[in-house]
């Protein structure tokens, strides 16, 4: 379903390690998932298998990884969500999604990775991601949510310009993790 590669970015602060994922398939996520969900037949108690192989490939690797970047659109495949869906079914099937991409970017950062970048993202799912890991983040009462949020960004950038902004904007967040290094993800 996905493809992993490694490739390496300069920096301020030097070189750094990025995981791309490609999707190898034409995946549309809708009502079908939606309707499972609903029916109780999925609950993101444990890391989707798709997720799950991203952690492993990362785990995999020996050395240390800095980015993953999820490329959403890829001449090999693409990941997004159904834009005819209404609004509400969006926004449940975004929510149940993203439960289970937490626990995505917690395990990773808790294997180092510094930040998860999703580009090439559909403009309607930068939209909905976005607005649900905001609302999230500002009704948690612990923090966890705000600070997955600065470290997890949402964009149609194409991949070659995403490459670069990523380059200006890790030694930053670096900075921003190093202060939290003895906080808990759980």
């Amino acid at each position: 379903m996905f493809n992993f590669t490694t490739t390496t970015i300069t920096t301020r602060r030097g070189p750094r390690r990025i995981v791309v994922v490609c999707p190898t398939d034409q995946v549309l996520v809708g009502r079908a998932r939606l309707e499972l969900i609903r029916g109780g037949h999925q609950h993101p108690q444990t890391l989707a298998q798709v997720d799950a192989s991203i952690v492993e490939f990362v785990r995999s690797q020996g050395e240390s990884i800095d980015v993953v970047m999820m490329r959403c659109e890829h001449e090999s495949g693409s990941w997004g969500t159904d834009p005819s869906l209404d609004p509400a079914a969006s926004q449940a099937l975004v929510e149940f999604l993203l439960d289970s991409q937490c626990m995505l970017y917690r395990e990773l950062f808790d294997l180092g990775v510094k930040l998860f970048i999703h580009v090439e993202t559909q403009p309607h799912d930068v939209q909905l991601f976005r607005a649900e890991m905001t609302s999230r983040a500002e009704n948690d009462p612990t923090g966890r949510t705000k600070r997955l949020r600065q470290r997890v960004a949402f964009f149609s950038l194409g991949y070659a310009r995403a490459l670069e902004r990523v380059g200006d904007i890790l030694p930053s967040i670096e900075s921003q993790v190093a202060m939290r290094e003895t906080e808990s993800w759980n």
